[in-house]
Formats: C-alpha cells, sequence, structure tokens
C-alpha cells in the first residue's frame, strides 16, 4: 500500500493486504490531527508526537496494554506519518492480512512512540518502508491482571501480615498511597525497611507515596511498624500500565497479649472492623452486640462478627 505525507511517500514492498476506507486527508502542518476513516471502526484521529517520557518500552514483542511503546531505525523518516496496523490473519511467519488502526508520527529524531492504551489486545504493526511484514517486527499487546491481597487485614502493632501478589507479569513497579492517611516514610517502613518489598522510588515531591517493585504471583511481607491504631485503604496501581487495587488494613493497638486493647464502639465501626479478620470460629445463638462485645448467656465474647445465629470470634477473649 501507499501512504502519502505532504512530499514524503511511504511504501511498502510487501503482499500485505490492507482493509481500508478513504485517502486520509493531509494536513501542511503533521502536529494537526486529522480523522481517518476505515469501514469497520469508528473515526480516529492521527497520535501526534508524544513528550519524552523516562518510562518507555521497546516496540517489540509483549508490550502491556497501557505502556508507552518506541521504534526508532534507519527506514524511519523524521516528521512522517505511518500507518499503524492491526493483524488479522498470518501465514507462517508472513503477515497476511491487517486492518488500518490509525496513524502515528516520528518525531524530529525519527522515533514512533505509541501510547498503547486504547488499543485493544493484539498483534500490531506499523508499515514503514522497507520493512518486512513478518512477526518479527509486531508487537503484541497484552493486558495486565493485577491483585494485591492481605493475608489477615487486621494486623496488631509491631507484627506482620502476608501480602499476596498475583498478575500474569514478571516484575513491575507499584505506585503504594493511603488516600493521604499515611506518610512515604510510613510506608516504606511497613513495606521496605520491616517488611520484604524493594524501594523503586520515595518521590521527594509526593511525602504521600512511594514505589515499590513487585512481582506476579509472589508473597511478600507487610509489617506494622510506627503506625498508629486505624482502618487504612491502601492504593496500588502499576506505574506504567495503571491497573490497580486496592486493600483495606486495620492496624491494632497491641495490648501485650496479642490481642487488641480497643474494640469498636457501635456496630457500624465494629461491622466495618468484623469484615476484614477472621480466626477461629465458634458457634451460638441468640446473640446481642453491645458496644463491640456480644452477650451469649453469662459469657461476655469480645471482638466477634455475627452472621444469623453464628458467630466468628476475632480476638480470642472469653469473658465468663
Amino acid at each position: 500500500m501507499t501512504v502519502d505525507t505532504q512530499d514524503q511517500t511511504t511504501s511498502a514492498d510487501t503482499n500485505l493486504k490492507i482493509v481500508e476506507g478513504t485517502t486520509p486527508t493531509i494536513y501542511n502542518d503533521l502536529n494537526d490531527q486529522y480523522n481517518v476513516s476505515t469501514p469497520d471502526s469508528h473515526e480516529i484521529q492521527v497520535s501526534p508526537p508524544m513528550p519524552s517520557d523516562d518510562n518507555i518500552v521497546d516496540l517489540n514483542g509483549v508490550v502491556w496494554q497501557g505502556q508507552t511503546g518506541a521504534t526508532k531505525g534507519e527506514h524511519i523518516v523524521p516528521n512522517t506519518a505511518y500507518n499503524l496496523l492491526e493483524v488479522t490473519s498470518t501465514d507462517g511467519n508472513e503477515i497476511e492480512d491487517a486492518r488500518r488502526y490509525r496513524q502515528v508520527l516520528s518525531d524530529d529524531s525519527g522515533q514512533i512512540k505509541v501510547d498503547t492504551g486504547d488499543l485493544d489486545p493484539a498483534l500490531y504493526f506499523i508499515d514503514i518502508d522497507d520493512l518486512d511484514a513478518t512477526l518479527e517486527n509486531t508487537f503484541e499487546i497484552v493486558t495486565q491482571d493485577f491483585d494485591v491481597e492481605f493475608t489477615t487485614a487486621q494486623v496488631d502493632q509491631g507484627e506482620s501480615t502476608t501480602v499476596s501478589v498475583n498478575s500474569n507479569r514478571g516484575s513491575f513497579p507499584v505506585l503504594v498511597s493511603a488516600n493521604g492517611e499515611l506518610l512515604g516514610d510510613d510506608l516504606t517502613q511497613s513495606f521496605v525497611k520491616s517488611g520484604s518489598f524493594e524501594l523503586v522510588d520515595q518521590h521527594p515531591e509526593n511525602a504521600e507515596l512511594i514505589t515499590i517493585e513487585m512481582e506476579g504471583d509472589t508473597t511478600e511481607s507487610f509489617f506494622a511498624d510506627g503506625i498508629s491504631p486505624g482502618t487504612y485503604t491502601l492504593d496500588f496501581e502499576v506505574a506504567d500500565t495503571g491497573v490497580s487495587s486496592t486493600e483495606v488494613v486495620t492496624i491494632s493497638s497491641n495490648d501485650g497479649n496479642g490481642g487488641s486493647s480497643e474494640l469498636p464502639v457501635d456496630e457500624e465501626v465494629y461491622d466495618a472492623v468484623a469484615s476484614l479478620t477472621h480466626s477461629d470460629e465458634v458457634t451460638g445463638s441468640d446473640l446481642t452486640l453491645l458496644r463491640g462485645r456480644l452477650l451469649d448467656g453469662d459469657n461476655v465474647i469480645e471482638g466477634v462478627e455475627v452472621s444469623g445465629g453464628d458467630y466468628t470470634l476475632l480476638q480470642g477473649h472469653l469473658l465468663s
């Protein structure tokens, strides 16, 4: 196929069949955006050269959806529009059919950057003059799965819990914050210095944010060191793909006997705490909630969760 851009002509010397509709409108200024229509897609726009970004990956092999990818080579003409193609069929190592997804622009240095946030999971190929339409010159967009879970979401001060990271990706940087309720130093102490995660960035410009390294399908440790008692919402966001996970953890003051010295003061707070942590189970009936305690006959059971006629012992304090 042939794509005209100003006085430049880019021609792919292959048998690649391109499904396309109208010829794109050409502007004198390549930084201007223009619409390109295809028979089976919505209107799409040329992507202008992207600003400089240190967090860029090569447009080759697997590229995680949301990453910024870049490619540069002797066949790329600076300040030129190229077709970004979605591969629809292959024949062995050859690309047989492709659909024009949108156009991208090279910058002054001849580099093409692509924001992959809006690319569907598929194989893609940038149609560049003299570049063979083979699988070696494609990149694949893959969606990252990501979830963070605390084994026990109620942790006594000075104690630790296991953090499970589940992802289909190897290692990756994760932004961690607590909705402004914890400082970066607190997070660093609990996740890195006393915990087992690796610190990537302390973010001097943001005192409530840190970046740590995570790996898919691994377990690490979180240590409740120096954090005031309370319930915290921890936000985890993968730095380069934007996928995120949220976990709620309650830090309890330690009474010296392995239990909490404080009980919830009303049913609403109690329910929020009780839904987080479960320990030994006992059964009973006709239970009454009173300021964080359940009354069952002559026994007072502290810190339990009600579920119908059954209850779950949280703190392990059984008083007669």
